[in-house]
């Protein structure tokens, strides 16, 4: 399925921009907006109860309360806090579990980071903020938005000179092992440009262990009867968990690579059409994935070969600072709260 987008604007820009701190535990006053975030967030879900200020998630020279995700939350939601309190419960857990994520990788980043000695110059972060101002129509339409949605620029600054070291960091550490080989890309053309597919969803997201072990055995299940010959818009309609596409036999048509998460793009560019998937785990759940078509590139292969290379080398980025990101969490044997 495709990847979570948000549907805050604000929300591009990355919660908890003040991570270089190691104890974030944040105490949120009575009276602020924050505060009163908290409060109607506990309505729905108690253990964010601004008073208890519990933690959220721990480990080796990290620690982050409540207070902290609600206060980034508030100051960058801004005015569109409300959009966020009308979710339904699991809904709101799913979006409050991806900012505690985000704060957790973003301290275990900055951790590492204060240890190497990068640093990024101010000129650096001025030519970005330009570039930022130019996006939007201006520095004056820039700090508009701000002002309409309550967002400190300072904020905003800090955020981005986090980004751009995080970026740096990655690029002097990891930046050679994301270039594709020419053979690498070569093959990558050869799979084709676009496939389409039909797919069930059991959902896992902010679930327990326990439930998830249910959830994958019904969807083993569900499996079988689908290799053994069932009906798979049929299966789609029963079980399927995804809004985003039961409603229509389960179907995504003609995407493209990195429109997708990785294991699910992996299964519908690489098996055969109409090949059934065993189970496909992403951080959505488990999927099965029947592959209905793939497209192929028509352009000659030196035509697309240095734009294919690029978008190979963005994604083994990402594949690598996933990674990156996983072992040092299991150097600081990071622990997550259920709420």
């Amino acid at each position: 399925m495709k990847k979570l987008i948000l549907n805050f604007l604000i929300l591009s820009v990355m919660i908890g921009a003040c991570s270089k701190e190691k104890d974030q535990t944040v105490i949120l006053k009575q009276g602020t907006e924050a505060y009163q975030l908290a409060v109607r967030v506990s309505e729905k879900l108690p253990y964010f109860d601004p008073e208890a200020n519990n933690i959220l998630a721990r480990g080796k020279n990290i620690k982050i309360s409540t207070g902290t995700v609600i206060e980034q939350m508030s100051l960058y939601l801004g005015q569109n806090t409300n959009r966020l309190l009308s979710l339904p419960e699991d809904r709101l857990r799913m979006v409050l579990k991806n900012h505690v994520e985000e704060a957790v990788n973003q301290s275990l980043l900055m951790n590492k980071i204060e240890q190497t000695g990068i640093d990024i110059e101010e000129s650096e972060l001025d030519s970005v903020m330009q570039k930022s101002y130019e996006q939007v129509g201006g520095e004056d339409e820039f700090l508009a938005g701000l002002k309409n949605n309550n967002i400190p620029l300072e904020k905003v600054i800090e955020d981005m000179k986090t980004r751009l070291l995080i970026n740096k960091y990655f690029d002097v550490q990891f930046g050679q092992n994301a270039i594709p080989t020419d053979q690498e890309v070569m093959d990558r053309y050869k799979q084709g440009k676009t496939a389409s597919v039909r797919h069930i969803l059991f959902l896992t997201q902010g679930k327990s262990d326990s439930i998830k072990q249910e959830v994958q055995k019904k969807a083993e299940e569900v499996l079988a009867m689908a290799k053994g010959g069932a009906d798979f818009i049929e299966l789609v309609k029963k079980y399927s968990e995804d809004p985003g596409s039961k409603n229509n036999g389960g179907l995504y048509q003609d995407f493209k690579r990195g429109d997708m998460v990785k294991p699910f793009e992996e299964a519908a560019f690489t098996l055969p059409i109409n090949a059934i998937s065993d189970l496909v785990e992403t951080g959505y759940g488990y999927h099965i994935i029947k592959v209905i078509d793939r497209k192929k590139e028509t352009r000659p292969f030196e035509e697309v070969q240095a734009r294919l290379a690029d978008q190979m080398a963005q994604q083994n980025k990402r594949e690598i600072f996933d990674q990156h990101i996983e072992e040092l969490k299991m150097e600081a044997n990071v622990e997550y709260a259920h709420f």
